[in-house]
């Protein structure tokens, strides 16, 4: 355990031990923040465009604030009901104004009344790019985070990371789609 990585985690103990008016809640912080450290940890070790798929998988283990649909859609491997599934459990915890009918669609199919509960996507190419189940997973995550109060500049590096991610993998599958054309 890197030196940083053990002051946290003692600091993290001590809280949890001390503070007894919300055990529970010190606990959930503690879990979570070691949790998006040690998936950013993870993702700086990879391409950028594989960044979101280890993001995704990585909330199969994430912390406590986390609700297990979310863990459960994460760990599909079936690509066909992968997307569905995050779209669902990430609608859930966003509420009804975020269901999508094609979660494999742009991520500019999301309602604007969903877009409401959390931060604004780096610009609109970005969220062009974006499939529907990933801007709602990255909302989701802000929102869950906002809540527990583990909002700090490494969760932020974290969903940037998964948003960056997210857009070039989308933008990979929209070309991937598209009839080749062919060069005069």
């Amino acid at each position: 355990m890197k030196k940083g990585n053990l002051f946290a985690y003692v600091a993290c103990l001590w809280l949890a031990v001390t503070d007894h008016s919300a055990e529970a809640s010190s606990a959930t912080k503690c879990n979570c923040r070691s949790w998006v450290n040690k998936t950013l940890a993870a993702v700086k070790k990879v391409p950028m465009r594989k960044a979101r798929a280890l993001i995704i998988a990585s909330l199969a283990t994430s912390c406590n604030a986390v609700p297990a649909d979310l863990k459960a859609a994460s760990r599909l491997r079936a690509k066909s009901k992968h997307a569905q599934a995050l779209a669902t459990a990430a609608a859930k915890i966003l509420g009804p104004a975020c269901s999508v009918s094609d979660p494999s669609g742009p991520a500019t199919t999301v309602p604007a009344d969903c877009e409401r509960t959390g931060p604004e996507p780096a610009n609109e190419n970005v969220k062009a790019d974006m499939r529907a189940s990933d801007y709602l997973v990255f909302l989701a995550l802000a929102k869950l985070w906002r809540e527990q109060g583990i909002v700090s500049e490494t969760s932020q590096r974290l969903l940037d990371t998964f948003e960056l991610s997210a857009a070039l993998w989308g933008e990979e599958q929209r070309h991937a789609r598209l009839p080749s054309r062919k060069q005069p």
